[in-house]
């Protein structure tokens, strides 16, 4: 088996930004063009959570994957 998964958005074919596909760390980078990009019905089809049991979408839309990208928590920094 191969972990190289390809997809398409637009016309052009892009690479997902993995956080480590490689290591089969499916999340997504906060480069990844999968951010926003996912489609309506997967939330009137009833998907609240990812695999990671967080919220659904997270941003302004759903992301593509199992995983919605979680921006980090700015006030959980600490200087």
């Amino acid at each position: 088996t191969s972990n190289n998964i390809g997809w398409v958005i637009g016309s052009s074919t892009n690479n997902p930004g993995f956080v480590n596909g490689a290591g089969q760390d499916f999340h997504l980078n906060s480069t990844s063009p999968a951010i926003n990009a996912g489609i309506g019905e997967v939330l009137t089809a009833g998907y609240t959570k990812d695999l990671d049991n967080k919220n659904v979408p997270a941003g302004s839309a759903v992301d593509i994957g199992a995983y919605e990208f979680q921006a980090p928590d700015c006030d959980s920094f600490t200087t």
